[in-house]
């Protein structure tokens, strides 16, 4: 096993990352304040995007909490565990299509167990930097 920093993600995988050309990218209106923009006490709505796959998904839903999402797609076959925040919501319709089976945790407890049971080929932590001191917060994997 191996730690992989994000960046080497796409040479990681490859040819199974889904090319940007296969999306469609649409503008929609403005609807709510993002945190970001409330930082910076901007308090005006603002646009956002949504991200469609052009052709047919192949991927399927097998559950969805507001904690734990679990996909699969049958045309890819690595598995992707993700411990992700809310700045991932934008790259899950590329994960879901790069990926054969993947579960997204929106939380930064990682679970050994449930890693070991799942077995996926690829363990990623997304997170925001500014909400890295998260990191000095997680217990340790000792189980």
């Amino acid at each position: 096993k191996q730690i992989i920093h994000g960046y080497r993600l796409g040479n990681v995988l490859n040819k199974d990352i889904v090319p940007f050309k296969d999306f469609n990218l649409t503008l929609k209106p403005e609807k709510e304040t993002f945190d970001l923009a409330k930082m910076v006490n901007k308090q005006q709505k603002e646009s956002s995007y949504s991200i469609n796959k052009k052709e047919q998904s192949k991927v399927v839903m097998v559950s969805h909490t507001n904690e734990k999402s679990h996909y699969k797609n049958p045309s890819k076959s690595l598995k992707l565990m993700l411990y992700r925040d809310s700045f991932t919501n934008a790259m899950i319709p590329f994960f879901n299509e790069s990926f054969g089976d993947i579960i997204y945790h929106k939380k930064h407890t990682i679970d050994k167990k449930e890693i070991e049971q799942f077995k996926p080929d690829i363990v990623m932590f997304q997170i925001i930097e500014r909400n890295v001191d998260l990191f000095a917060e997680l217990p340790s994997l000792k189980n």
